[in-house]
């Protein structure tokens, strides 16, 4: 008989039993805590405190011996809820550790992140400096590199568009700065800046991309005498998003990669006790690492045709995937998106189906889980009674039919 004392014991056979309950719980706080650093570290160690406690809320799913008609088992479902609670705690304190809000500029004129200066006026919009009086200016990316006579500005308006970079040191962004605005302030230091643009980013169940730039900062913060190296990254979609929120929903994330191994280095500079070099250097040696890697993950897109493309993109979303998946999928994983008012199938390995009410297939985009998850709880994709998903179901089964 085995006794949960914390041991392990023998079992009615003679053998060595399994692990006590005990020891179990042990072994799976150690592995969270190393998952946690894990995804820690491929963020790119921002500094986050590792020695808070965690509030996690997962739930076991019952149905051990099943897939629930989704094609994955319980545990690969379970995992990515694990992994989407540990990656919100760690935006959480991320949140509550930055010196700044991310994807926003400080407004010396407002003394503030959150007046309407501190961000992008629109989607293609850049940060172009300070003006005399602190405030941040936005000027379109194009607009910038006509000033600036880059050759390259032809780029932008090819028949498929290939996404340029432009770096500046901080020193040319607060030039026409006044020092009584802000221009020796420590609060928010800009060392170097990449712009990059225009870029095609998905934002629609329909597969719809909207046109916009990014603006990447070494922003230096000085709190209470230490100076740290932070990267900040400003850029709006056409409704207003935060464009650095939604880059982790980016199925390529060579992008999301290339900001990571960014933000490493910073780290790194950030753990240097002693510096040889001046830090405006260092953040400019860092944003031109970042530019060569951007550019080259640019080029190899401009390499494929656009039949290509297509064809890929063929092969990544075929309809009858898309209508296997719906037919299958269970009652909670057929939702309602209430602002495009389409049907939306959460199927295996990440897949996500667009529908319309008679059944037809519009799209297919690869989500994390966390995604799904964040658009539901925001009220984004909502469960409907019964009958409407059965309603669904018909449309689905009838399209199906027709395409035999």
């Amino acid at each position: 008989m085995a006794h949960d004392n914390g041991t392990s014991c023998q079992d009615a056979t003679g053998g060595p039993s399994d692990p006590a309950p005990s020891e179990r719980a042990a072994r799976i706080y150690r592995e969270l805590w190393a998952i946690y650093r894990d995804i820690l570290r491929r963020r790119g160690d921002v500094g986050v405190a590792r020695r808070r406690k965690l509030d996690l809320r997962l739930q076991l799913d019952p149905h051990l011996d099943g897939s629930g008609g989704t094609g994955r088992p319980p545990e690969e479902r379970f995992a990515d809820q694990l992994i989407a609670a540990l990656r919100q705690a760690i935006d959480a304190e991320i949140d509550r550790d930055a010196p700044f809000p991310s994807g926003r500029a400080r407004c010396y004129w407002c003394e503030s992140f959150d007046c309407e200066h501190a961000a992008p006026g629109g989607p293609r919009a850049i940060f172009g400096g300070y003006s005399p009086t602190g405030v941040p200016l936005w000027p379109d990316l194009a607009e910038v590199a006509l000033a600036r006579r880059d050759p390259r500005i032809e780029d932008l308006y090819r028949e498929v568009p290939l996404p340029i970079t432009l770096l500046q040191k901080g020193s040319e962004l607060i030039s026409a700065q006044l020092p009584e605005y802000g221009q020796r302030s420590g609060a928010y230091r800009v060392l170097a800046q990449l712009a990059i643009g225009y870029l095609s980013l998905p934002v629609g169940p329909r597969g719809e991309h909207a046109s916009l730039s990014l603006t990447v900062q070494v922003v230096e913060v000085d709190r209470r005498g230490q100076r740290r190296l932070h990267l900040n990254i400003l850029g709006r979609l056409p409704d207003g998003t935060d464009a650095g929120r939604i880059l982790d929903e980016e199925p390529d994330s060579r992008l999301a990669d290339a900001f990571r191994a960014a933000r490493t280095r910073l780290a790194e500079i950030n753990r240097w006790r002693r510096h040889r070099e001046p830090r405006e250097r260092l953040a400019m040696s860092s944003l031109e690492r970042l530019a060569r890697n951007v550019d080259r993950i640019f080029r190899q897109h401009s390499r494929r045709t656009k039949h290509a493309q297509d064809r890929h993109r063929d092969r990544e979303r075929p309809a009858a995937a898309a209508l296997r998946d719906a037919m299958t999928a269970r009652p909670e994983e057929i939702l309602r998106d209430v602002r495009e008012s389409t049907w939306v199938v959460i199927g295996p390995r990440s897949r996500v189906h667009i529908f319309n009410d008679s059944g037809k297939h519009i799209t297919s985009v690869v989500y994390p889980g966390e995604t799904v998850r964040r658009r539901t709880a925001q009220g984004m994709w909502k469960v409907m009674p019964p009958e409407s998903v059965r309603d669904f179901r018909e449309a689905i089964e009838r399209t199906a039919g027709q395409a035999i």
